[in-house]
């Protein structure tokens, strides 16, 4: 009984292989995953230079005011590098000056922005009267920079809310932003949305006025 007792307690080769294999198997897998870590790591500074340059893209998107390419390259250089604060905080700016390019106004310091923050501090400059606010207006949506002709609209409205043309232009800058500046589809509507409104200012003051007929009539049509 001692000798069966004995052989029963021996283990056999069938018994030891498949604990071996699981050993094996469980030490490779600790050298792969050391491996990637280590892989991580090293590809960090590449993977960092890599980032800035879709900032620097990003940055140069922005200054152009086409902010869903640029909030597109800021997410190329936050799936390269998660915690880039930079492209987590540009991506926000695109999103708020998307909406009010004022957003934009302290940022001479970055590549290319100097010569728009310009324009922002021109348009922002408080106007002799109502009628140069308008004019000022006129030729920002002359010179395709519509988002900066909302800005002396409004100053001219705030000096005369009776004041026909300051809405009149209003609503075309608005209309302009809707209809030729890269936007989401919700900040698009917003924008639409405020012409109809300065439009129909428009004809409250001047029912006869057949721009502003007419451009509302192209605002309800897109």
């Amino acid at each position: 009984m001692s000798t069966i007792s004995q052989q029963s307690k021996i283990k056999t080769p069938k018994q030891e292989k498949p604990k071996n294999l699981i050993y094996l198997i469980l030490k490779w897998l600790v050298i792969i995953a050391i491996a990637l870590v280590i892989l991580f790591l090293l590809s960090s500074p590449l993977r960092g230079k890599a980032a800035s340059k879709y900032i620097s893209r990003g940055d140069n998107y922005l200054s152009e005011k086409k902010y869903l390419s640029a909030e597109l390259e800021y997410d190329k250089a936050l799936t390269l590098s998660s915690g880039n604060l930079t492209a987590r905080q540009r991506k926000l700016l695109a999103d708020k000056a998307s909406k009010n390019i004022l957003e934009l106004e302290s940022y001479s310091n970055l590549s290319g922005f100097s010569a728009l923050t310009n324009k922002i501090g021109e348009a922002s400059a408080f106007p002799k009267n109502q009628s140069e606010a308008v004019k000022l207006s006129r030729k920002f949506i002359e010179e395709k920079e519509y988002q900066l002709a909302i800005i002396p609209a409004k100053t001219a409205i705030e000096m005369d809310k009776e004041y026909r043309d300051a809405w009149l232009y209003l609503g075309i800058a608005n209309l302009k932003t809707a209809q030729l500046v890269e936007l989401s589809p919700s900040v698009r509507e917003d924008y639409l949305n405020k012409a109809k409104e300065a439009f129909n200012k428009t004809l409250a003051l001047d029912p006869e006025s057949q721009s502003a007929k007419d451009f509302l009539a192209e605002a309800n049509n897109i």
